[in-house]
This record gives C-alpha cells, structure tokens and sequence, in this order.
C-alpha cells in the first residue's frame, strides 16, 4: 500500500496541473480577501479562517478541478488498468486515491485559507481569541473539507468526465447556497427540517460562526462533526461500490 500511495503522489505532483491549482489558490484567496477587504469587510484574521473554510462554493471549486484532473483523468485515458494488470486490487487503488486526494485537496484549500487570513490579519489584525479556539475552529473547518471531499470522489466515480464532474461540483454547491439564502423556495413552511442536516447546510452554518460551541438555529459543534463523520463514511462507501462494480481499462 505505501508503494501505491507514492506512486498516486507522485502522478498528482508531477503534472503542471496541480502546480497551477495550488498557485490559483493563492492568487484568487488573496484578491478574494483584498477585494472584501475593499467592499468593507472588518474580518479579524480569526473570522477569515471561518468564512474561508466555510465557503462551500470555492470549497467544490478547487476539489472538483483536483477530481477532475486527478480521477476523471484516469477514467477517460483508461489508466486505471495497469495498476490492475500488475495484480493491484480494485480497493486498494481505490484507498490510495483517496488518501492523496484527500491530502492534495487539503493542501489546495489550506493554501487558500492561509492566503485570505494572512491579507485580513495584515490589515484588521488577527482578532484576541484563545489557541483553543483557533485549533476547535480548525478543527472543524477541516472535517468539512473531508466530507466535501468524499462527496465530490464520489460524483467523480460515477460521472467519470472531467469537464462535467467539475460542473456539478460546482454548479449544485451554488444552487444549494441560493436555495438556502432564499426560503421562499421551500414555500411558507420555511427550510425543510431534514435539509438542516445536510453536510452544505452544515458548513455554511459553520461559515457563519463567531467563535464559541454553538451556532444558529441552536446547532452545536458536536452534531456537526457527527454529521461531517456520517457524510463522509457514507460517501466513500459508495463511491467504493461503484468503482468496484466499474469496467476499468
């Protein structure tokens, strides 16, 4: 397994590509938070580690341009079978993947953090908050990126194309965040109870967080990370299913 894994590392850092991803990151992170910066925002660095973790849309972005060229790659060239034919089984290439992934969209969305709370804590300062805090906050923000990550192997495994995985990452995280910033979809009853639990719902709760266990609408820390857990295991699982039950070349 770890001959595999170095083998998944060294096929994500080799081409320009992940090269170009990792430089996007900083750049946009950085015009992102100069431009907020000049539309008014009083961000402490410390809320911009939250409103950075938190924004599922850039969050799908970048992890859906790492699955795109990363996994669906792999599926369109028809790779995946020399591994099979030097007598790899299906799960353990299907570990491998995922842990790089994993590691390569953390790495993405972490040098994008850095970036936008380095610009804010530049100009408003980092904010006076406790090292717990900051590690709990964390913490958290990175339990999404995990099951945002799942989610999107998972639309990857099935969608198998690079350009259409990238559109639905992208394309259903931002008719979900309209969704939820407009109730009038969901009709005089307000947001139905079971979207609340929904890992999109979820992050951008957490988004809007200003420190402390609990959130709005009475959501807590604990029932997030159960839900990102939930989520996660559950996705992976799938995606599993379908990448054993897929003709690979």
């Amino acid at each position: 397994m770890g001959n595999l894994v170095r083998a998944e590392c060294f096929k994500l850092l080799k081409p320009l590509l992940y090269k170009i991803l990792l430089f996007c990151s900083v750049v946009t992170g950085c015009l992102f938070s100069i431009m907020s910066i000049m539309a008014g925002s009083g961000n402490t660095g410390y809320l911009q580690i939250l409103d950075s973790m938190g924004s599922i849309f850039f969050n799908a972005m970048f992890g859906g341009g790492l699955a795109a060229v990363f996994i669906c790659s792999e599926f369109e060239e028809r790779t995946f079978g020399i591994s099979l034919s030097c007598g790899v089984s299906r799960r353990n290439i299907f570990i491998a993947k995922v842990i790089v992934f994993l590691i390569g969209m953390f790495s993405l969305l972490i040098v994008w953090t850095v970036a936008m709370v380095t610009v804010n804590s530049f100009v408003n300062g980092f904010g006076k908050v406790s090292y717990i805090d900051v590690i709990l906050q964390i913490s958290y923000g990175l339990a999404g990126y995990a099951a945002q990550g799942a989610v999107i192997i998972l639309v990857a495994v099935i969608i198998k194309k690079m350009a259409l995985t990238v559109f639905i990452c992208m394309g259903f995280t931002y008719i979900f965040s309209i969704m939820k910033e407009n109730p009038q979809f969901y009709g005089n009853s307000g947001i139905p109870f079971f979207i609340k639990y929904i890992y999109l719902y979820q992050i951008e709760l957490f988004k809007v967080h200003e420190g402390g266990m609990f959130y709005e609408d009475g959501f807590n820390g604990s029932v997030y990370l159960i839900i990102m857990f939930i989520t996660f295991i559950l996705a992976l699982i799938a995606a599993l299913f379908i990448f054993e039950k897929t003709e690979l070349k």
